[in-house]
C-alpha cells in the first residue's frame, strides 16, 4: 500500500487492519484466444500495457488503488479497492461504482468487453507473506463476492453488478435494478441479491446531481464518453 514503507517492520506491524472497503474484480476481457490474436498482430504486449494504463487512469480518478493483477481461469484480471489506506473517503462505495463505469469506457475503446463486480465490507486489510516474498492483501467476504458477482456479470452479458451493501450506499444516486442468482461460495450454494444498472440504451440515470457534497455526477453515454467529474 501507498502509506507502508517496505524499509520499515513496524510500520507494517500498524498498517495492519480490519477496515470497512469497496472492492472491484475487473474481468478485462483479455483471453488466451484475444493474446493469441493479439500475438499475430504483434500488438499483445500494448494490449495489455493499454488496458492497465487505462484501470490505473479510471483510479487515479477516483482515488483508489490497484491491488492485484493476475492470470485467472485464461483471463486477465484485475483487483482493486477504495478506502483503503491512506485514500479513504465517506463516498467510497459511490466512487467504486463511478469507476467501474470509467473502467468500462477506457476497456470497450480498446475492443474489450470488462465484467466488473463491486461488493462492499469489512476486510483484513495489511501485509501476508514471509520477509523475502511478501505483499499488501485484502481478504473478507466481500473479496469473494465481488469476485462472483463478475463471474456472474459475464454469464449475463452485463458490464457491472454490485451487491446490496453498495447498492445501500448509492440507491440514492444511481438507478439500478434488482437481480438475483444462485451461486457456490463458502462450500455451499448461497442465493445472492446483486444490482445492475438499469440501462436498456446504455445511457446512466441518476436521481441527484450530488452525494453528499462529494462527487457530482452527470447524465452521459458511458459507452462514448469518459464520466465527468467536478
Amino acid at each position: 500500500s501507498q502509506c507502508l514503507s517496505q524499509h520499515h517492520d513496524q510500520h507494517e506491524l500498524w498498517g495492519n487492519e480490519v477496515r470497512f472497503v469497496s472492492l472491484m474484480y475487473v474481468n478485462t476481457g483479455i483471453s488466451g484466444k484475444t493474446i493469441e490474436g493479439a500475438c499475430r498482430r504483434k500488438t499483445a504486449s500494448q494490449l495489455i500495457h493499454d488496458t492497465v494504463l487505462g484501470i490505473q487512469h479510471s483510479l487515479k480518478k477516483y482515488e483508489g488503488e490497484l491491488i492485484k493483477l493476475y492470470n485467472d481461469d485464461d483471463e486477465l484480471t484485475v483487483t482493486c479497492g477504495f478506502g483503503l489506506p491512506p485514500m479513504s473517503h465517506k463516498d467510497d462505495e459511490l466512487r467504486s461504482c463511478m469507476c467501474a463505469l470509467d473502467i468500462c469506457v477506457q476497456l470497450e475503446r480498446l475492443g474489450l468487453s470488462p465484467q466488473i463486480g463491486l461488493s462492499s465490507g469489512y476486510a483484513f486489510c495489511g501485509v501476508i507473506g514471509r520477509p523475502f516474498r511478501k505483499s499488501y492483501h485484502v481478504h473478507g467476504d466481500c473479496a469473494v463476492m465481488c469476485q462472483a458477482l463478475s463471474w456472474e456479470a459475464e454469464t449475463r452479458k452485463d458490464m457491472i453488478l454490485i451487491d446490496e451493501a453498495t447498492y445501500s450506499k448509492v440507491n440514492d444516486v444511481l438507478l439500478m435494478e434488482q437481480v438475483c442468482f444462485t451461486s457456490s461460495l463458502f462450500g455451499k450454494d448461497i442465493q445472492i441479491k446483486g444490482f445492475r444498472f438499469a440501462v436498456k440504451d446504455k445511457k446512466i440515470h441518476h436521481r441527484r446531481m450530488s452525494h453528499g457534497g462529494g462527487i457530482t455526477i452527470r447524465e452521459t453515454l458511458f459507452s462514448e464518453e469518459i464520466m465527468d467529474t467536478r
